[in-house]
């Protein structure tokens, strides 16, 4: 947006004069202070959660056993199924997640190389039975 009096890039919100300097991830039209404040609107409004690294664990278990059992052959895009729960995940908490599920839990967890998204190679490891009672006494 420009103003009348001036051919320099305006602030759509405030009117401010852009710099000419801006980065290129600066918020197209808008000032500094007015994308910090939109961005912190944005965030009120959908709030993200941050999970402890075990609750993180127990997610990314449940999120590649459904995938599992839904379509076996599809890969499970993990931070996109996390954060359409409202999660907010960073890429190294993770693979911290998914190398604990290798080595503490046994399962196979494959993704091909440069593809998005990891699937199970094999089946749930554990077979549940049920107890039988032994006759009273």
């Amino acid at each position: 947006m420009t103003t009348a009096t001036s051919t320099k890039p305006a602030c759509e919100v405030c009117g401010a004069v852009l710099s000419v300097y801006r980065d290129p991830d600066d918020v197209p039209g808008l000032c500094r202070p007015c994308a910090r404040a939109e961005r912190e609107r944005e965030e009120a409004e959908h709030p993200s959660r941050m999970l402890s690294a075990e609750q993180l664990t127990d997610a990314v278990a449940g999120l590649l056993l459904l995938g599992r059992a839904l379509s076996p052959d599809e890969p499970v895009l993990l931070r996109a199924e996390l954060a359409l729960r409202g999660v907010d995940v960073q890429a190294h908490e993770l693979q911290a997640a998914i190398s604990k599920l290798k080595r503490r839990h046994g399962l196979t967890i494959e993704a091909e190389e440069r593809e998005p998204g990891y699937r199970l190679a094999e089946p749930w490891p554990y077979r549940f039975t049920r107890q039988r009672r032994a006759s009273g006494d």
